[in-house]
């Protein structure tokens, strides 16, 4: 199994991201795919994320992860709590059949 989420935080990027890393690695669980996107240090204009309440919410800063695991498994859940403590959005975007190859 593959589950890929997104989280956004509004403070420094670097910090946020070697957390996000470190509850990861601290439980062994791979990385697929990492990707941080940082709008306005490229001059674009901040992410934009919904909220549970329909609210748009503006981010500087923002990590897409891709990982082996399902959120079914205990230290994937750890994991996403863990960084949920850190940073001000996550979210779940999916959990799916993994390519063998």
């Amino acid at each position: 199994m593959k589950t890929s989420i997104v989280v956004a935080h509004r403070g420094e990027s670097m910090p946020l991201l070697l957390k996000v890393l470190s509850a990861f690695s601290s439980r062994k669980i791979n990385l697929t795919k990492l990707e941080v996107n940082n709008p306005t240090m490229d001059g674009e204009s901040p992410v934009l994320v919904m909220d549970r309440r329909g609210s748009l919410r503006s981010f500087p800063h923002v990590l897409y992860v891709d990982f082996e695991g399902s959120v079914e498994d205990e230290n994937v859940k750890d994991a996403v709590d863990e960084i949920s403590k850190i940073a001000v959005f996550v979210r779940i975007l999916g959990c799916y059949a993994a390519d063998p190859n």
